[in-house]
């Protein structure tokens, strides 16, 4: 029951009528009797101030953020977390006693988990990571100093995958980066990683594939799109290792929970709420 003491969160974003986040965090708000709400909060690229100022009103706990506010919303906080800083985007807003608001990222921690409960094979092996927006830098971080041996870097605009290239070399030095102009030239054995939106259900990009190379036997495949995206569908007619980004969707959505009401997150159940209603959107 929503009354005068009912707690709210929300999802800060664009285009975010696709959007699964809500099912999970209401069902986890209550299996664990937590009085507080999770809505969207449509916010258009130009006018991330005014969803600022929602969050700063008493009723607000926080937010998860999404495309295309993940960098943008920095100069908006009070305080960001180190693993954001370096990331250089953030996820998830939290509000500290004192109604500061501190960015987080979880979505580094949610694509680890995601790599080692599907079992993807990731050290010692090339990366070819398709995208150079937040979710590429969290994914970057993730693999970097993990074993990885070169982490290939493609992006439409060559300008962003060299920053992100550049970002990082300062944290990771021993780490190899590559700029790659033309994925198809890439014929090493690749862990494909697609964090671009391409493929996203109900919008333009639905039917897009990202560049990428001929998919080779030797291959695997995670798209961080968690609805099946053509790139998955090609991926599972060569019989590849591949998935799309459900899990890391839930482990990142996981430790948000766990940060705004300090308790651990019921994990089972919103894997449950998460698929119920996937299964449903497909059907339908």
């Amino acid at each position: 029951m929503i009354d005068g003491k009912t707690k709210i969160l929300g999802l800060i974003g664009s285009d975010i009528e696709h959007s699964l986040s809500y099912c999970m965090h209401n069902y986890a708000a209550s299996k664990r009797s937590i009085n507080a709400v999770y809505v969207p909060i449509s916010t258009p690229k130009d006018n991330l101030s005014a969803a600022i100022s929602i969050l700063r009103s008493p009723s607000f706990l926080g937010a998860n953020i999404t495309q295309p506010h993940k960098k943008e919303i920095l100069p908006f906080l009070d305080r960001i977390d180190p693993i954001a800083e370096r990331i250089g985007a953030v996820n998830t807003v939290i509000k500290d006693e004192n109604g500061m608001l501190i960015g987080k990222n979880s979505d580094v921690f949610g694509f680890l988990s995601a790599l080692k409960e599907s079992r993807f094979p990731y050290t010692d092996k090339d990366v070819l990571i398709l995208g150079a927006g937040g979710a590429a830098y969290a994914v970057t971080d993730a693999l970097s100093g993990m074993g990885t041996r070169s982490i290939y870097v493609y992006n439409r605009t060559t300008a962003k995958a060299i920053a992100l290239i550049e970002h990082f070399q300062s944290y990771y030095p021993n780490q190899s980066y590559v700029l790659c102009t033309n994925p198809h030239e890439l014929i090493i054995p690749l862990l494909i990683v697609n964090a671009t939106p391409l493929g996203t259900p109900n919008t333009s990009l639905a039917q897009a594939f990202p560049p990428h190379p001929t998919l080779k036997p030797s291959d695997s495949l995670i798209d961080l799109v968690y609805h099946p995206t053509p790139l998955v569908q090609k991926a599972s007619q060569k019989c590849l290792v591949s998935a799309d980004g459900q899990s890391m969707l839930l482990h990142q959505a996981a430790l948000s929970f766990s940060w705004w009401f300090q308790t651990s997150a019921p994990i089972r159940e919103m894997r449950t709420a998460l698929q119920t209603h996937l299964d449903f959107w497909n059907a339908s």
